[in-house]
């Protein structure tokens, strides 16, 4: 009996442990397909910390969404519109090319940061992986 409970004890920490929605990759970098939560954006230069400031907080159907569940397929949401994309590796990121006519990002990945620019970089959103 007490062999069986160490057992499902086990298995219990390891599906806690597992079963995180965020990923590491070799390099200590949250994966593309991690669980992303928006922490800030910048438009034209001004940048507001959504994360530290509930002030700055958007109305929930304007929030940036990124959703990855494959490292290649993406779903970028933006005003309550979704915008379905495709990640392509390039350098040290990935360039999000979408379906409609939204236009590409770039995405970088540090450590648990994931940022999305736009190529003339007017527009940049900064999501953290929990």
């Amino acid at each position: 009996m007490k062999t069986k409970r160490i057992i499902c004890c086990l298995i219990f920490v390891l599906l806690i442990v597992t079963g995180c929605g965020s990923k590491v990759d070799s390099d200590g970098n949250y994966t593309l397909d991690s669980d992303w939560k928006l922490a800030e954006y910048t438009f034209n230069g001004n940048t507001t910390n959504v994360k530290d400031d509930p002030t700055a907080q958007l109305a929930a159907d304007k929030v940036p969404d990124f959703k990855c569940s494959d490292g290649k397929n993406i779903t970028f949401s933006l005003n309550g519109k979704d915008h379905s994309g495709t990640a392509t590796k390039e350098g040290d990121g990935y360039r999000i090319t979408f379906d409609d006519t939204y236009k590409p990002f770039i995405a970088t990945i540090n450590g648990n940061k994931l940022s999305l620019k736009t190529e003339n970089n007017k527009v940049e959103i900064v999501f953290e992986a929990e």
